[in-house]
């Protein structure tokens, strides 16, 4: 993928994440670097619905909140070939429906249908560790 395009809030110039849309399982990342062309990217698979996605504030790791209560990363969104971070998050018993990142990137809120939130410290990836459960 070439480099994510400005939205048309931005300022000129400035860079923004790829987009992603969902369907089922799937999650598709579009390159909006000519929103005129927008050019389709990678599509990467979560094995169950997702619900919810959230890039980082770096735009290179995305979040994708899935039905069967996990969450699951991706690094390198952003380039030609992303990878999955680690196995899934889990935590909530029930669909996570939202998930967003802090400003800085460091934590992962996961909003779920039990009514709660888990936070993950996401700052070193291979040690991501629940930080806290909230109802």
């Amino acid at each position: 993928m070439s480099s994510p395009a400005a939205s048309s809030s931005a300022p000129p110039g400035a860079p923004c994440p790829p987009r992603a849309a969902t369907t089922l399982a799937t999650v598709s990342l579009w390159d909006l670097t000519d929103p005129a062309r927008p050019d389709r990217g990678r599509t990467l698979k979560a094995g169950e619905p997702v619900n919810a996605l959230a890039f980082s504030a770096d735009g290179n790791i995305l979040a994708a909140g899935v039905r069967d209560g996990s969450v699951h990363l991706w690094t390198g969104v952003a380039s030609d070939r992303p990878t999955r971070l680690g196995k899934p998050l889990k935590g909530p018993a029930q669909p996570v429906m939202s998930v967003a990142f802090s400003p800085d990137g460091s934590t992962l809120a996961a909003g779920s249908a039990d009514r709660t939130v888990h936070l993950w410290n996401v700052t070193h990836p291979k040690t991501i560790g629940l930080l806290g459960l909230g109802r």
